[in-house]
């Protein structure tokens, strides 16, 4: 093992990711042109014009009651062969159009079953808006079909991202043509994530009046120079020389939004979030709309706490105002993890749907380093001679992760 040429090789990749960002020129996404361009950047990070929006369809439900709310247990078709699981919450009152809420998933061992997002959901619900919590690619009820360690859709030339983006993009416009949603008012919520979703979700879809988007606003440059092996659903190619985050939340002006972080987050430092946060702060004063965006700082860990729930919920309520009231926090019943329907035999995974959707066979067994080489001076890195022993990750993933950011 070689400490010094380690050192040098990462080394390196801190100047290039510098170099990138000082060739970034500074934007102003409130003019037209700069928005236009920021938003087609989006896109490309995501691979999202090789990506069709799929239709859902719903195959099979259950309904249950708790705390005066209906409960739509849902297995859906998105893509051919590709099902899944969603829940739908309806509040008790009136009929009539509802705003709706989607819950954003985000890294959660039982997806949207986990507490933290049932609480949200629930609030929401008594609040009396129609809320819809879906299992992204590869979480929660479809862990089976993988996710973490999609690398097939990356290596193939889209991303695992830009797939999440499109099925919820297809659930937003199930959920505008329900009778009971009201079209003009249809949010979004998530953390970690969830809040990465949120953020593309800002760029990508024009239906969306409102989000909220918590534990994930930093810098991509940040998030791709951190050592450690990444979720696949966090990797984009180029993006350090692409529109960073603050950019394309600034890009929704002057639609409401919330950005949200934890004081005592560990995987997203609040300094970086205040960062972000001014600039974004400074495009909505000039959009002449300062009002519509909510800054939240809460005294909590990276997960959706009490006083998170709280917040998001009073940001909605002032923006999509419903007469329903609300109930304790506490009172609210949580559904039991787990899959409620059996999966249909002809169900393919993450990885064999992206070669569906490309319409080519894909090699399972590539590793984002085969398709993204570290590089020194030029040359391949020398995986025989990097210190390994200093590592809690494969360097080699680690920088391959790099690469890719930095990749044209």
């Amino acid at each position: 093992m070689d400490y010094q040429y380690t050192a040098k090789v990462f080394d390196e990749y801190e100047k290039r990711f510098a170099e990138a960002r000082m060739a970034r020129p500074l934007r102003d996404p409130s003019c037209e042109k700069d928005r236009r361009e920021i938003l087609r950047e989006a896109r490309d990070m995501l691979c999202l014009d090789r990506i069709p929006t799929p239709t859902i369809e719903i195959l099979k439900q259950k309904e249950e009651r708790h705390n005066g709310v209906t409960v739509r247990i849902l297995q859906f078709r998105s893509w051919a062969h590709c099902y899944g699981e969603a829940t739908l919450l309806l509040p008790d009152g009136e009929p009539k159009a509802r705003p709706a809420i989607l819950i954003c998933i985000g890294h959660s061992p039982d997806g949207r079953l986990g507490e933290a997002y049932q609480k949200m959901a629930f609030r929401l619900a008594m609040h009396g808006y129609v809320v819809l919590a879906s299992d992204n690619l590869g979480q929660g009820s479809r862990k089976k079909f993988v996710h973490w360690d999609a690398e097939a859709p990356l290596c193939a030339g889209i991303t695992l991202q830009g797939m999440i983006v499109a099925e919820s993009n297809a659930w937003i416009e199930w959920l505008a043509n329900q009778p009971f949603v009201d079209p003009g008012q249809i949010g979004a919520c998530g953390n970690s994530g969830g809040g990465t979703l949120t953020l593309f979700l800002t760029a990508t879809n024009k239906r969306l009046s409102a989000v909220a988007s918590c534990g994930y606003p930093s810098t991509f440059s940040y998030v791709h120079q951190k050592e450690k092996k990444h979720c696949c659903c966090n990797l984009f190619k180029g993006c350090a020389h692409l529109a960073d985050m603050w950019e394309i939340y600034s890009a929704f002006a002057p639609r409401p939004l919330m950005l949200n972080c934890g004081e005592c987050d560990s995987l997203f430092p609040a300094d970086i979030f205040r960062s972000v946060a001014r600039k974004v702060r400074t495009v909505y004063a000039q959009t002449g709309n300062p009002d519509a965006l909510t800054i939240s700082h809460t005294n909590t860990l990276h997960p959706w706490a009490s006083e998170d729930i709280d917040q998001i919920a009073e940001f909605f309520c002032r923006h999509f105002p419903c007469t329903t009231p609300d109930a304790p926090a506490e009172s609210i019943s949580i559904l039991e993890p787990g899959c409620r329907f059996a999966y249909p035999d002809d169900a393919i995974s993450t990885n064999q749907l992206a070669g569906q959707i490309l319409g080519v066979e894909i090699d399972e067994g590539i590793t984002l380093a085969d398709v993204y080489p570290p590089t020194y001076c030029g040359e391949p890195v020398d995986r025989t001679r990097l210190a390994n022993d200093i590592f809690a990750y494969d360097p080699m993933r680690i920088l391959a992760q790099m690469e890719m950011a930095l990749t044209r």
